[in-house]
């Protein structure tokens, strides 16, 4: 029972690894053979659990190589972790570093044809515009309105239809 609670509390690698030299001399003896045994299986699918993606174990079947295994293994692995962790910050910090500018792309787009609306339709129809403007997220639903502003005649025709794509 003191290893299981031993490798429950593990909070880090080191702490897997002593208790996992501590198991042969807690489960000594041919009385344990089949829990030794049990204990090997275990521990192998907890460390795969908290092992670097993209690692392989060696087969292991008995708590010596377990044992082993993790002394040789567990050193590496916050190296591996910081490695695996700095690659999965960039990702995220190119997704958001795209996201936001996509973003301030759309509303640059948006302020460019509120102001032509704007010096072609008059003031009033530029601000109508913008409002109608904030629910589009779409860059080909933005084109699709600028488009309208040279082919319509009107502002008020203009609106209706930018208020058209904005429904869509």
């Amino acid at each position: 029972m003191r290893a299981v609670i031993g490798l429950e509390q593990s909070r880090s690698s080191a702490d897997l690894a002593r208790v996992a030299n501590a198991l042969p001399a807690w489960l000594a003896g041919s009385e344990n053979a089949e829990l030794r045994g049990v204990f090997v299986d275990w521990l192998r699918s907890s460390i795969e659990q908290v092992m670097p993606a993209g690692e392989a174990l060696p087969a292991m079947e008995s708590l010596e190589e377990v044992r082993m295994t993790l002394e040789e293994r567990v050193k590496e692995w916050p190296a591996q972790w910081m490695r695996e962790g700095r690659e999965q910050g960039l990702e995220q910090g190119r997704e958001q570093g795209l996201e936001q500018g996509l973003e301030q792309g759309l509303e640059h787009e948006r302020g460019l044809l509120c102001r032509m609306a704007a010096r072609r339709f008059g003031a009033e129809t530029g601000e109508r515009l913008a409002a109608l403007l904030a629910d589009i997220a779409e860059a080909d639903h933005l084109a699709e309105a600028g488009d309208l502003l040279v082919r319509c005649d009107a502002g008020d025709e203009f609106l209706a239809r930018v208020e058209l794509i904005a429904r869509s």
